[in-house]
């Protein structure tokens, strides 16, 4: 949030191209991460990698269309595809790397273990 505000403020996301790239796939690690940590210490159900990817891009859609609806209002742009899907694709991308960081590190805290 703090990022996204500094972004908008000092026009980053017009001055580098991939920045929105990088927040998206930020986004959905942390999401991925939130998934994992609200369905592993809460819920206490296995962590299964269609479930939090499934919440990422849920997300994911919301935020894209929160950001049409303000797309919309603020510069009455329509809506771009391209943009659309690359965005979910790059929060799928964060939600699949925090998969794997969560395994990697039970592993390897298993592994110390023995």
């Amino acid at each position: 949030m703090v990022m996204n505000y500094f972004a908008l403020f000092f026009h980053w996301y017009s001055l580098i191209w991939y920045l929105d790239m990088f927040m998206h796939f930020v986004g959905g690690f942390w999401f991925g991460l939130l998934f994992i940590f609200l369905t592993h210490k809460y819920i206490s159900l296995n962590i299964n990698l269609k479930k939090l990817l499934l919440f990422v891009l849920i997300l994911g859609i919301g935020f894209e269309i929160y950001e049409i609806i303000i797309d919309r209002l603020i510069t009455l742009k329509g809506l771009d595809y391209v943009d659309s899907l690359s965005d979910l694709f790059f929060d799928l991308l964060g939600g699949l790397i925090s998969y794997f960081y969560y395994y990697k590190r039970i592993f390897v805290n298993t592994e110390n273990k023995i």
